[in-house]
């Protein structure tokens, strides 16, 4: 995770908010395909860091689906980063925008929980 252990961003970053590592399976849907499954390597309330093996261009707008604790979840974001990894794995970093209420809720729960479970461990 970027940041330091107490989750205050580096000097010259620009995250706004605290961002947790995980490794959590999401369904990104872009352009018109049916759904390809990525890994959500990081999230926080603004956006997401995913890998995964579709080839995605930044300013892409895209839909992630996936679950927090058995509720599903679904959030739309712009790729504003693409690390192309190898030939089959894509690293995107993801912009969410237009998120609702109930959603940032839940994401922040999320973030929350799993930084609240890291500051414990020895």
């Amino acid at each position: 995770m970027a940041g330091n252990r107490d989750n205050r961003p580096e000097p010259g970053e620009r995250r706004q908010h605290p961002r947790a590592d995980i490794c959590l399976t999401a369904i990104v849907l872009a352009r018109s395909n049916d759904g390809v499954a990525f890994t959500i390597e990081s999230i926080s309330v603004g956006g997401a860091r995913l890998a995964g093996p579709l080839a995605l261009d930044e300013a892409e707008r895209v839909q992630i689906l996936f679950e927090v604790d058995g509720h599903p979840v679904e959030v739309r974001g712009e790729v504003v980063r693409v690390e192309r990894c190898d030939l089959a794995t894509d690293r995107v970093s993801v912009r969410f925008v237009d998120v609702d209420a109930e959603t940032r809720y839940v994401i922040r729960g999320l973030v929350l929980n799993i930084l609240e479970r890291a500051n414990d461990e020895p």
